[in-house]
């Protein structure tokens, strides 16, 4: 799990027991350098401004990307 915002993601995650205990990282770099070889694949939402680079530093790790698609009304 990555979310620059931790307070937040730990408040959401408190009480879902699937969850707990997966490793949390604040920065999707820093977690890619860790434990880069333990991951397939990335799920990516966030607004469209930041998807890129994640999405692109994801690619050249080797790993799959789903990228979702920003709320719209149109």
């Amino acid at each position: 799990m990555c979310d620059p915002d931790e307070d937040w993601h730990r408040r959401h995650i408190k009480n879902k027991k699937n969850l707990q205990g997966l490793p949390f990282f604040k920065d999707y770099r820093v977690m890619f350098d860790q434990i880069g070889n333990e991951i397939d694949a990335v799920m990516i939402a966030t607004p469209d401004h930041a998807r890129f680079a994640i999405a692109m530093t994801a690619i050249r790790h080797g790993k799959h990307v789903y990228a979702e698609k920003p709320l719209c009304h149109t």
